[in-house]
């Protein structure tokens, strides 16, 4: 919730902090935790503020991961478009010759 908070505020370092903090959380044998809603959620908020922060190889990272668990999802789920936009939107600085 703090990540989301971040995010509708601009605050793009604040939304890395709570999804690294939420991340922190999962533990690699609690069935169900990484599947929960909050995380995929959060892989999109933290791969936007990555690339608003100029860390477009973090946030292609984070969106590869999401993607790859995504893989199956309907190509029209609001997440996944999401997603898409943010991959959209580094695609579009790097045509730019962004230093980004």
């Amino acid at each position: 919730m703090l990540a989301e908070v971040a995010a509708e505020s601009g605050e793009d370092a604040e939304v890395l902090a709570a999804v690294r903090r939420y991340q922190a959380l999962w533990s690699p044998g609690a069935p169900g935790l990484r599947n929960a809603w909050a995380a995929p959620r959060a892989m999109v908020l933290l791969a936007r503020s990555q690339a608003r922060l100029g860390q477009r190889g973090e946030a292609r990272r984070s969106l590869d991961r999401f993607f790859a668990q995504w893989s199956a999802a309907d190509p029209g789920h609001p997440l996944l478009r999401e997603a898409r936009a943010v991959e959209a939107q580094l695609a579009e600085s790097r045509g730019r010759g962004s230093a980004h």
